[in-house]
């Protein structure tokens, strides 16, 4: 079976059993080119399981396969239903001031506008069990920063999840830039440090734990690793001037 809506297309493929007490269903729902907008406010398991879709615009590719049991009404019971999902999204707007959880990020990241970033063609996994969505790690760029997300959030959105940012040590700020005076402009070019972002609470009221300190501790390991090979050069330049010079070479 198959539908237009949402201007895009749904292919269904399912069963419902109603022998036992509580009525059971499988199904594969196969999606393509979903209008995000409308499908997220016509699709309540969207709001449940992919929350963080009402600050997206455009288009999603997703293939569904899940399973569970029915109310009374036949609706699906969302803690129960187990499955997995592979989603794709095709869109490069996202408005962070429509999401909470973007617009707080936004705020502690203002070395990054969130308005910018790239999430065409992002795939991401999806695995539902137990009233929970796990989301198995996948990558994105934010102009030019490599960002890597992974985690879980109930049904309920509560929520566990981390976002690496691979970045630009020049982001750092003033604790950053102190650091970086050391160094010459080739080198600092050359450094990238973890950040890791740590996101819990719920979707409408997120805590968020940026870990710059951390950060700057790979900064200053990395500057002195730099320095020791440095001096290291220098040493065997010296060395070398001076095996010249004993042997007239």
């Amino acid at each position: 079976l198959t539908t237009n809506i949402f201007n895009g297309n749904i292919g269904v493929n399912g069963l419902v059993s109603t022998h036992a007490t509580t009525a059971v269903f499988s199904m594969a729902l196969d999606m393509k080119n979903l209008d995000i907008a409308q499908s997220f406010e016509g699709f309540d398991m969207f709001k449940s399981f992919v929350p963080i879709l009402k600050s997206l615009q455009g288009k999603i590719n997703t293939y569904l396969t899940f399973s569970g049991s029915l109310d009374n009404d036949l609706s699906p019971i969302l803690s129960t239903i187990n499955g997995d999902a592979l989603a794709q999204l095709l869109t490069q707007d996202v408005n962070a001031q429509n999401n909470p959880l973007l617009g707080k990020l936004a705020q502690k990241v203002s070395f990054i506008n969130l308005d910018k970033f790239d999430v065409s063609n992002i795939t991401a996994k999806l695995n539902f069990k137990d009233g929970a969505v796990q989301v198995a790690p996948f990558d994105f760029n934010i102009k030019g920063i490599k960002a890597t997300a992974s985690g879980r959030h109930s049904l309920t959105n509560e929520m566990d999840y981390t976002l690496a940012l691979d970045l630009p040590a020049k982001y750092l700020g003033k604790e950053g830039a102190n650091l970086l005076s050391k160094l010459t402009a080739e080198d600092i070019d050359k450094i990238n440090v973890l950040v890791p972002v740590k996101f819990s609470g719920s979707f409408l009221s997120p805590r968020i734990d940026l870990n710059l300190d951390l950060a700057v501790k790979n900064l200053t390991t990395q500057i002195v690793e730099i320095q020791k090979a440095r001096l290291k050069d220098k040493g065997k330049e010296a060395v070398n001037a001076v095996y010249r010079e004993k042997y007239d070479l």
